[in-house]
């Protein structure tokens, strides 16, 4: 998994598929980010082909932990096989998702900008 830090987030890159080993590594690296420097997290899944159960439970996992430290958790280039699984499971009204690792900065960032960044409730794990 690709971890990259920028000015004003993190970006993490997981490959091939999100199970209980990737999602354990996935969300451990959401729970390493330093809320006083980065109050972004962003997670490319244009390199992951699957989730499991396993999986969606480390990103839910994730996403609460996350939201504790006051760090927006937000996915991009999600792909239609695991988009469908985010549907299937309801997920997708939960976790935001973007189109593109463009659209989502732009959104996430101009929204902090102005302060704008909506409140994400705890998902029950």
């Amino acid at each position: 998994m690709k971890f990259v830090h920028e000015n004003r987030f993190v970006l993490l890159q997981p490959q091939g598929q999100l199970n209980a080993h990737a999602g354990m590594n996935l969300k451990q690296q959401v729970l390493a980010i330093e809320p006083e420097r980065f109050n972004l997290c962003i997670v490319d899944l244009a390199q992951v082909d699957f989730i499991d159960s396993a999986g969606l439970l480390s990103l839910v996992s994730g996403l609460n932990a996350a939201n504790r430290k006051n760090c927006r958790l937000v996915f991009c280039n999600v792909r239609p096989s695991v988009r469908l699984i985010f549907e299937i499971t309801q997920l997708d009204s939960v976790f935001e998702l973007f189109d593109t690792f463009s659209e989502a900065t732009a959104e996430v960032l101009q929204g902090s900008d102005q302060g704008s960044w909506p409140t994400a409730k705890p998902v029950a794990a």
